[in-house]
């Protein structure tokens, strides 16, 4: 019996994708390198892969600014942007975002010219708009990710799941035809060799099903804990 190894290798994928985490996400102060020095920017470390969420965030930056990020592979740009809450005084706002360790990684920083970059001692208040801009992004993409991540899993579980109480009933039955069986051994004994061969792997899939189920159960809950983690 051959079954659902496609949705094993999936789950597997899911539980090494959600491992345990203070949170859904973040934001933090760092530096990173740009025009030949280290600059102030934002760092934060999330589930998503760098395709989706890098053209999330060039979404969010032109529904809520008409902002257009333009770049490639993880390297995105906006030039001369001007906003109200910053006086519209023209910046440059860029995002770096890699793939690290089964996570992605996004830096996000701005400046207004060459060498003024938000987050210099002058700037800290635009500084820590940038922040709320990342932290309003994060807020609702996450939670939508979250959702439906938590709804597509809980289909493949519950296929699981029938697939177990199925591969449970065809075990027991072979069971029983095993039992009724051994009274003409020699006369059978064929068909009993099938049937142990039957058991034999129907146990072992049970276990590794069982296993698995659980394991989905526990990435379930850890994504329910994320996405409870986001403040509303």
């Amino acid at each position: 019996m051959k079954i659902l190894v496609p949705i094993i290798v999936c789950l597997l994928m899911l539980t090494a994708t959600t491992a345990s985490a203070q949170g859904a996400y973040l934001i933090r102060e760092t530096t990173y390198m740009h025009n030949d020095k280290q600059r102030p920017a934002i760092v934060v470390t999330v589930d998503p892969d760098v395709r989706e969420i890098t053209s999330e965030w060039a979404s969010y930056w032109r529904s809520e600014y008409r902002v257009r990020l333009r770049g490639r592979r993880g390297s995105q740009s906006a030039e001369n942007v001007s906003i109200e809450a910053l006086n519209n005084r023209n910046f440059d706002l860029y995002t770096e975002t890699k793939r690290e360790d089964g996570k992605t990684r996004m830096y996000v920083f701005a400046a207004f010219g060459y060498d003024i970059y938000f987050g210099d001692s002058q700037y800290q208040n635009e500084f820590d708009w940038l922040k709320k801009q990342l932290d309003n992004f994060l807020s609702g993409y996450l939670s939508s990710y979250y959702r439906d991540l938590i709804r597509s899993n809980e289909r493949d579980l519950k296929r699981v799941e029938r697939d177990l109480s199925r591969l449970v009933s065809n075990t027991e039955r072979a069971e029983r035809n095993f039992n009724k069986n051994k009274s003409d051994i020699e006369k059978l004994q064929k068909e009993n060799k099938a049937l142990e061969e039957q058991i034999k792997q129907g146990r072992s899939e049970i276990t590794t099903l069982e296993q698995q189920v659980n394991t989905q159960q526990n990435a379930l809950s850890e994504m329910e804990r994320k996405k409870e983690s986001i403040k509303k």
